[in-house]
């Protein structure tokens, strides 16, 4: 983790209740060295970010090769969609936006069918039936 703190945003390096909590006594448990290294091969810095802060906050209750999964898989797709778009900040990101690009197809050329719809799903969680209040 040493070498992902200073390629990490001030807030992010500092963030509460994670393992860059400047006051942690252990109870937050640090990222696994493969996580780490698969944020260190991020070139983007603000997916790193928000990838990394993920990470910290899910690391504590999940599995590590699920954090790694969902690392891979976000930190691929949504990048690849950032450079079809041109959009350089993840936090500049309309979802709606970006949404109605994939469903239109649009964006995500390289998607195949069943990529593309796995994608939609990641981008927005379908609601639950809704029950029928009498």
């Amino acid at each position: 983790m040493a070498d992902l703190a200073p390629l990490l945003d001030g807030a992010v390096a500092k963030a509460y209740h994670t393992c860059f909590d400047l006051q942690n006594d252990s109870r937050w448990p640090p990222l696994p060295g493969d996580v780490v290294h698969l944020l260190l091969r991020v070139e983007n810095a603000s997916v790193r970010n928000v990838m990394t802060l993920f990470s910290a906050i899910k690391i504590q209750t999940c599995t590590s090769n699920f954090v790694l999964g969902k690392v891979r898989t976000f930190a691929r797709t949504i990048g690849r969609l950032m450079l079809e778009t041109g959009v350089e900040d993840v936090t500049t990101i309309d979802p709606n936006v970006l949404l109605f690009q994939v469903w239109n197809e649009e964006v995500g050329f390289g998607f195949n069918r069943p990529t593309r719809q796995k994608t939609l799903r990641r981008l927005v969680r379908y609601p639950t039936r809704s029950r029928r209040v009498r």
